[in-house]
């Protein structure tokens, strides 16, 4: 389980730069949030609630992180997608594609802290 998991993290990292870049994207070239973009988001907020579970099972199942600061980041990964949204409404939907690429960047950072905090 921990090799998932740990692979699992490296897809969950591409898969967020991509997003990042696909926001910032839309919001360079004026476009709106397609509904590509946010299946993506929705994509997103699953594998990292996947991520999530399957950490739970590593918890259970085998030696601990090196820090507690790889649970603070496990769980609030998986709030950064949601909360965007929430930040986003009643904001011009010219500016979303901007907040959510901000808010993919800001959870490749936490994605990458994370693996370094992780299992020893």
């Amino acid at each position: 389980m921990v090799f998932l998991h740990q692979r699992l993290a490296v897809a969950v990292i591409l898969y967020l730069v991509l997003a990042a870049l696909w926001g910032l994207g839309l919001f360079i070239r004026k476009q709106p949030m397609s509904p590509a973009y946010r299946g993506m988001l929705t994509i997103a907020e699953g594998v990292l609630i996947a991520q999530t579970l399957v950490g739970i099972v590593v918890y259970l199942t085998a030696p601990h992180p090196r820090t507690v600061l790889h649970f603070l980041y496990g769980a609030l990964s998986v709030l950064i997608i949601p909360g965007a949204s929430v930040f986003a409404q009643g904001r011009r939907e010219a500016r979303h594609p901007l907040i959510f690429g901000i808010a993919t960047i800001f959870l490749t950072g936490l994605a990458i802290r994370a693996t370094t905090t992780g299992t020893p």
